[in-house]
């Protein structure tokens, strides 16, 4: 008999988990659908996507932390993906 209840119980926890699982899964997929899929412009200001090339503007530290950001313009990365940065310099 206690056996049995054993059985029953790891049963139910194995129920249990993939049940949690698969409620996992769905949201996960709803999550990558809703957001991956539609191309939008905010209205901030930071992202916008005009004629098929998204703008993105970038607040710099007056740092050698962002130097990547102007070699990567220097070196026209931007540009090759399709991408205008404006990088703004924050005083």
């Amino acid at each position: 008999m206690i056996k049995r209840q054993g059985i029953l119980r790891t049963r139910q926890v194995r129920r249990s988990i993939y049940i949690k699982s698969a409620i996992l899964i769905i949201l996960i997929l709803l999550l990558a659908i809703t957001t991956g899929c539609k191309r939008e412009t905010k209205t901030l200001g930071r992202t916008a996507s005009v004629a098929g090339k998204t703008t993105i503007v970038v607040a710099d530290a007056k740092t050698t932390h962002h130097l990547n950001l102007y070699v990567a313009k220097e070196l026209g990365i931007f540009d090759k993906y399709n991408l205008d940065v404006q990088i703004r310099v924050r005083g």
